[in-house]
């Protein structure tokens, strides 16, 4: 993966609290896979999780 140069404060700044302690929640639970930044835009992959029935 490789690293961004992209501080905390410029993710938060840019997310709205729920959108960033969502993310947050994913990368501590290891499921960010690949993280690409076009531009001001971040995208992230994420691994699939299975719904529930």
């Amino acid at each position: 993966m490789t690293q961004l140069s992209l501080s905390e404060d410029e993710i938060r700044q840019a997310a709205t609290e729920k959108s960033f302690e969502r993310g947050e929640d994913y990368y501590d639970q290891g499921a960010v896979l690949e993280i690409v930044r076009r531009g001001r835009t971040v995208y992230a992959a994420l691994e699939e999780s299975e719904a529930d029935p």
